[in-house]
């Protein structure tokens, strides 16, 4: 038998850690891909005055640099200054995207199906939880903002949260009362 590898049992967590090594270009892929849509749609957008288009693409340009750069290499890493460092590049461009988008600009908000992702790739799960935490803190801080700091944007932004971090498949109900 030498020379046979042994594969890991389907559903297994050895499996499971050869998923990003797996998936990278499909991932490299699908963060680019959202990234292209995000300024194709922010280049169109009439509604957006020109500094603002400008100002977006360039944010948008360094999420896309700094993943082709450094990014794509921390898909599966366990962590460590520079994925942290990435990240925080990363968001920091994202929420500047959404900010300078305004309330009325949400094509951004797709990206997310790829950010979120890359914290659980890049670093610890212990490290990925308080980022996740973090992210959406900041996520939510800035969508308040963007719908103006109103005693009526402030609760219909929060007001989801608490049904949203449910889970009915664990509570024994489908419903969100």
């Amino acid at each position: 038998m030498t020379g046979d590898t042994v594969q890991p049992r389907p559903g297994s967590v050895a499996e499971l850690d050869h998923f990003w090594e797996r998936s990278k270009l499909g991932w490299h892929a699908v963060y680019l891909g959202l990234l292209a849509i995000t300024a194709v749609s922010t280049v169109g957008n009439e509604d957006l005055s020109t500094g603002r288009r400008v100002l977006l693409v360039v944010l948008l340009g360094v999420m896309a640099s700094s993943y082709l750069l450094v990014g794509k290499r921390l898909l599966g890493n366990e962590g460590g200054a520079t994925e942290i460092a990435y990240l925080t590049v990363t968001w920091g461009c994202f929420y500047g995207v959404l900010v300078t988008g305004g309330s009325g600009f949400d094509v951004p908000y797709v990206l997310l199906f790829a950010l979120f992702p890359q914290i659980w790739a890049s670093i610890r799960t212990r490290w990925a939880v308080g980022a996740t935490v973090v992210a959406i803190s900041g996520l939510t801080v800035v969508e308040i903002g963007r719908r103006g700091w109103t005693t009526k944007s402030i609760p219909s932004v929060l007001e989801p949260w608490p049904h949203n971090l449910r889970w009915p498949c664990c509570s024994g109900s489908s419903s969100r009362a």
